[in-house]
């Protein structure tokens, strides 16, 4: 049956046309025609009822968006579109909205004739005469899409969008929450700060396809031990948080149950994972605060929970470590003592003292420049002391520069003075000859200070030659060509390898003094000695034996076949002015 078109109501007023001029008559039919066109071509809903609320029309949007025809609602009430989602404190109060103020706004869910309810933004008006209703007018429109991305946006703005889970912003307002209860019902939670043992090298080794794939994984595992009530987060990189509560009342209760829990999740994390054709074992690490005695704000159990992590990494890694005092004591030590060393840098605080290299006749064959720290207060550091430090907090690059550079301009004075220095060996970081822009970096030292780079050695650590063999390479031969000579430092310590030192265009071995200092005693450590000094030979190298504290050790390297030697019995590190 063909659906009976939508009706305008007419202005009663207007009825009696015989009561108007023409002209007023005439701008009636105009303003009504107008009213029409919005009543019908509106995208909003509208509905008007009578003064006992029953339905007398509806506009073709009411239809489109409800799915009830005219027909289907004509004479009835609002009541037909009720979702059951407001209860009856919500009613009386729009009620006392329309009959105090004869008009009500505000969001509300409505159900449609298919039985789906939707949210909709609402607005009653009451007309009528002399304080009495005559109609209601409500007009609506469905807001679904807008509450949806409102929705989005809330969950891209709390929820990690890789994994998953909440994110740094939503685990702040989680954690204030946990705070407010146990500190009310006298009852402990925790925070776990995790951290993925050497992911750096997963994802430089098989791309960042693969970490990601690793970190959902981690994810997903955590999502499946934890309990519902334990909130996960991922704050960024491999770092998660884990929130527990309602632990127990009593902290060596609560410790224990949270030993467990970190046993579990360390079993859980380090089976083995299927990505891209690869299987991989990853530990972690974890550091475990509990609260609310350990602190009363979000950042200073994030900050807690971070240094235990760090004491784990420290432990070996694959394991965990509850925060204590004592760790915030260090951190703050370490913060300190990185402000001061970034100070140190600015105002030249670092130095350099020279250890003489010799041969067995005691024929100078030149020096390692060591850095020193003159702290204003403290005196002199040592480098064992900030070197670590710096490696850690990227300062190590601007240390390695000026070192470089004084070494260079330290050459060059000793040249003009007449002194005949055969070389200056300088060590240089892993992290410093990785640096995209080292070769120029050297480049523009040599260049600036006038040195002649031929008695220049660069000493670097087997570890570095590891990491990325042809990249090393490369550079080594770019740093070659300009005049400058190589020294692998503390030989056989680290990853020895006969096939990496026929490839690298290196001048000089330098036995680590480990070895030295037990020949004599440990008959493991001289076959070793032994067998670095015969392989430089017949790679015609020269050799470098550092530690040399006594005669013996000296007559030991020298009938081996070592002649170059460095260590206190023949020299401490001297400062410029003593040589």
């Amino acid at each position: 049956m063909q659906e009976r078109e939508h009706r305008f109501p007419a202005n009663r007023r207007s009825a009696d046309k015989k009561s108007l001029s023409s002209a007023d008559a005439e701008s009636m039919e105009i303003k009504l025609e107008i009213y029409k066109t919005l009543f019908e071509a509106t995208s909003d809903a509208m509905m008007i009822a009578d003064e006992s609320t029953r339905i007398l029309y509806v506009n073709p949007a009411f239809t489109n968006i409800t799915g009830y025809t005219e027909q289907d609602v004509l004479g009835k009430t609002p009541r037909i579109l009720s979702s059951g989602k407001q209860d009856i404190h919500f009613y009386r109060r729009m009620w006392q909205s329309i009959t105090t103020n004869k008009r009500w706004q505000g969001e509300i869910w409505n159900k449609k004739k298919s039985g789906d309810i939707f949210p909709a933004w609402q607005t009653i008006n009451v007309i009528g005469e002399e304080g009495k209703p005559a109609h209601y007018i409500s007009v609506f429109s469905d807001i679904s899409q807008i509450k949806k991305s409102q929705a989005d946006l809330w969950t891209l703005a709390h929820y990690d969008s890789l994994t998953g889970l909440a994110n740094r912003s939503l685990l702040e307002e989680r954690i204030k929450q946990e705070l407010a209860t146990t500190i009310r019902f006298k009852i402990y939670g925790a925070l776990f700060f995790l951290d993925l043992d050497n992911f750096k090298t997963i994802n430089d080794s098989l791309g960042h396809k693969v970490g990601d794939l690793l970190l959902r994984q981690v994810a997903d595992r955590l999502r499946r031990e934890l309990r519902e009530e334990d909130m996960i987060a991922r704050l960024g990189g491999d770092e998660f948080v884990i929130v527990l509560s309602n632990l127990s009342y009593d902290k060596a209760i609560a410790s224990n149950q949270l030993k467990v829990v970190a046993e579990k999740i360390l079993d859980l994390l380090l089976m083995p994972y299927l990505l891209e054709g690869h299987e991989l074992r990853v530990s972690v690490s974890i550091g475990i605060t509990l609260f609310p005695n350990n602190g009363d704000t979000f950042d200073h159990l994030l900050r807690q929970a971070d240094t235990a992590m760090y004491a784990a990494k420290n432990s070996g890694k694959n394991t965990y470590c509850f925060f204590h005092p004592d760790m915030q004591d260090k951190v703050n030590q370490r913060l300190q003592l990185e402000k001061e060393l970034r100070n140190a840098l600015v105002h030249d605080h670092l130095g350099l003292v020279y250890q003489p290299q010799f041969n067995f006749n005691q024929q100078l064959l030149g020096y390692e420049a060591l850095v020193r720290w003159h702290h204003p207060e403290q005196g002199v550091i040592s480098p064992q002391d900030f070197i670590p430090l710096a490696e850690e907090t990227g300062l190590i690059a601007q240390i390695g520069s000026q070192v470089l550079t004084k070494a260079c301009q330290q050459w060059v004075a000793w040249h003009r003075a007449g002194k005949n220095v055969p070389h200056i060996s300088v060590n240089i970081s892993p992290k410093q000859f990785s640096s995209p822009g080292f070769v120029d970096l050297v480049s523009g030292i040599v260049e600036s200070t006038k040195v002649d780079p031929r008695h220049i050695i660069l000493e670097i650590t087997e570890g570095l030659i590891v990491q990325n063999v042809k990249g090393i390479i490369e550079k080594m031969h770019a740093l070659k060509q300009l005049g400058l000579r190589f020294s692998i430092d503390d030989f056989g310590t680290g990853y020895s390898s006969l096939s990496y030192l026929t490839r690298l265009p290196i001048d000089q071995l330098k036995i680590d003094k480990t070895f030295v200092v037990n020949l004599g005693i440990n008959d493991n450590d001289a076959v070793i000695v032994e067998t670095i000094i015969g392989m430089s030979k017949h790679l015609k190298l020269d050799l470098i034996a550092e530690g040399v504290e006594t005669w013996e050790q000296l007559e030991h390297l020298y009938r081996c076949g070592c002649d170059g030697f460095q260590g206190y019995y023949f020299s401490k590190p001297l400062n410029r002015d003593d040589i």
